[in-house]
């Protein structure tokens, strides 16, 4: 994983992955978690939180190889991103309807 070509690959899909998403939603959609905050905090708290002390505690449980450890890592990295794709699109924008 100390490869600088495969670091670079992974940041960019990274943030390619995460730009889709934010290109697809609607101002309104965006503004949504805003008017709930508690909503934010408590995504966040899981997102940021959670995921990672579960990856870490699995990690720590099992002796894993470090293919398994370096996937588990990038997914507690980043976990919103394979649910949210298919979310959005299951959604859809209520916005685009009234257009």
């Amino acid at each position: 994983m100390h490869h600088p070509l495969l670091l670079i690959f992974v940041k960019i899909t990274i943030f390619s992955l995460m730009l889709a998403i934010g290109c697809n939603l609607c101002f309104e959609e965006m503004l949504s978690l805003w008017r709930k905050p508690a909503l934010l905090f408590r995504a966040l708290l899981a997102v940021v939180v959670l995921v990672p002390l579960v990856v870490i505690v699995l990690l720590k449980l099992f002796n894993l190889p470090p293919e398994v450890i370096t996937g588990l890592a990038l997914l507690a990295a980043s976990p919103g991103a394979p649910l949210t794709t298919k979310r959005s699109q299951m959604a859809g924008c209520w916005y685009s309807h009234y257009r």
